[in-house]
């Protein structure tokens, strides 16, 4: 286990991971105010906020990958359309 920022506490990994899963922040910002209950009043915005359109966090994490993983590595990721 470890702990630290995106990928910075895998630099030693790099190119080397057989796959990375993902639940990133994908909520646009704009529509936080309006999700069902149980979640935009039960989960801190920081858990949520995907920013201006939703793609921050995932476009982030889309270009670690490709220097994370080994060839023929998998990304898998949840997102939900709005």
């Amino acid at each position: 286990m470890r702990q630290g920022s995106w990928f910075k506490p895998l630099k030693d990994v790099e190119g080397k991971l057989a796959g990375i899963v993902s639940n990133p922040l994908y909520i646009p910002s704009d529509n936080i105010s309006r999700l069902q209950a149980e979640l935009g009043r039960h989960e801190p915005r920081l858990a949520l906020d995907g920013g201006l359109n939703g793609m921050d966090d995932l476009l982030h994490l889309c270009n670690g990958a490709a220097l994370m993983l080994r060839p023929g590595g998998f990304f898998i990721f949840e997102v939900l359309i709005f």
